[in-house]
């Protein structure tokens, strides 16, 4: 694997394993408590993330099944990924519901099934990554509803964001529940 899909994709993995060792102490029932009427539960918000890489994964796989439609990634979506982490990272974005398919969360889930369906997407991920040919590294093989075409490092990115937004938001559940 190209070393800087392998540092980023070892990111997600930290990331993933950090955020299931702190509610791997939750019964179910904490788990799929929902804070508040229309809140996600821990349990939805993890369900939320597999799908989320579930999406770009299927996005991914397409793509690179017609490598003659792929076209380079040029600068300006770096400038506007750069702009999109700093809406994020300053808080200026309004809270957004989940767009569709992404928001089709399960009412009720253990954590051992998340774990395993979380488990599998990543080892898909993993083998994408590690079949990948160097030219398809500047390709837009992934998107946003913001950023329709962005290379596989630019969408790795975008993943490792999107779970720390809801790291924080399960984060703020856990502190609720020690009040």
């Amino acid at each position: 694997m190209n070393k800087r899909l392998q540092s980023l994709f070892d990111n997600l993995e930290s990331s993933k394993s950090e955020l299931l060792a702190q509610v791997k102490h939750l019964d179910v029932e904490q788990l799929n408590k929902q804070p508040m009427p229309e809140k996600w539960s821990i349990a939805q918000i993890i369900d939320h993330l597999i799908l989320a890489e579930k999406f770009v994964l299927i996005q991914i796989e397409k793509r690179m099944s017609q490598p003659e439609a792929l076209k380079k990634v040029g600068f300006g979506v770096s400038v506007k990924m750069f702009l999109l982490k700093m809406i994020v990272r300053l808080s200026l974005t309004p809270k957004v519901k989940a767009p569709g398919r992404l928001a089709e969360v399960a009412d009720y889930s253990e954590l051992e099934n998340l774990e395993d369906s979380w488990a599998a997407k990543r080892q898909t991920l993993k083998e994408i990554l590690e079949n990948m040919k160097t030219e398809m590294l500047d390709k837009n093989l992934t998107s946003h509803p913001l950023i329709p075409d962005m290379t596989i490092f630019q969408g790795l990115g975008i993943i490792q964001g999107h779970f720390n937004i809801h790291k924080k938001q399960i984060q703020l559940i856990l502190n609720g529940m020690k009040s």
